[in-house]
């Protein structure tokens, strides 16, 4: 096709716009694409997109649907020569056979919105589902989680009604030593009585009352003793004195 086909391997501006311009299909086949912005800007130049089913271009374009006429250009699914080539007949079908349909989609793609403010209303409606808001400030404490104050604590059970299977298992006694091993009992002699004590007097051969009856004598005949001995020191002096006056 001399004259018809050309491969511009380069980056122009210009040259690029008149393409957008001139063109009546936009053929962009990515295997990969995160968003893309060469099928918007033709969109908005009036060139229909033929694109491939990837990332932006399946969010940005919209295949063409005669049951209701819409859509924004034609799509393909596989990476094969037969997929694309089948995406490319059918928009040279709707281009040659039904121009008033090609034009109206022409159209559409002309005024539709590809800015931010789109995108950013759907963020602010999913941030508005997240995080409640009250006349656009922040919700009070109080009134953003009425939940919490709506779940009442529980009360702990007592201990009585908490456990009533415990009072009514009985709690087994254990059987008696006697009963238990009567055998043991048997086999083990009688151990013998030991005898009580006797206090050291009984054993001494005295009585508690005659021992304290033989202290209280011995304290008795000590006190007169004593008196005798201080009778006499008294008498001495006397007779001393007499004996000067004799002479």
């Amino acid at each position: 096709y001399p004259g018809r086909f050309a491969a511009c391997i380069q980056y122009s501006a210009a040259l690029s716009t008149a393409i957008y311009g001139g063109a009546d299909l936009f053929l962009m086949p990515s295997v990969a694409e995160p968003c893309g912005l060469s099928q918007m800007m033709a969109l908005r130049y009036g060139t229909i997109p033929i694109v491939r089913e990837t990332g932006g271009l399946k969010d940005t374009v919209p295949p063409y649907d005669a049951s209701n006429n819409s859509g924004l250009g034609f799509t393909f699914a596989q990476t094969t020569p037969e997929d694309m080539l089948g995406a490319i007949y059918r928009s040279m079908a709707l281009y040659f056979d039904n121009r008033a349909a090609f034009d109206d989609m022409r159209r559409r793609g002309m005024t539709t919105d590809f800015s931010w403010e789109g995108p950013a209303r759907e963020y602010l409606e999913i941030y508005d589902m997240l995080v409640p808001t009250y006349a656009g400030e922040p919700v009070p404490a109080e009134e953003a989680a009425p939940a919490e104050e709506a779940a009442p604590v529980e009360e702990a059970v007592p201990v009585e009604e908490a456990a009533p299977a415990e009072e009514a298992a009985p709690v087994e006694e254990a059987a008696p030593a006697e009963a238990a091993a009567p055998a043991e009992e048997a086999a083990k002699p009688a151990p013998k009585k030991r005898a009580p004590r006797k206090p050291k007097a009984e054993e001494a051969g005295e009585k508690p009352a005659e021992k304290k009856t033989a202290a209280k004598k011995t304290a008795a005949k000590k006190t007169a003793e004593k008196t005798a001995e201080e009778k006499t020191a008294a008498a001495k002096p006397k007779a001393a004195k007499t004996k000067k006056k004799d002479g």
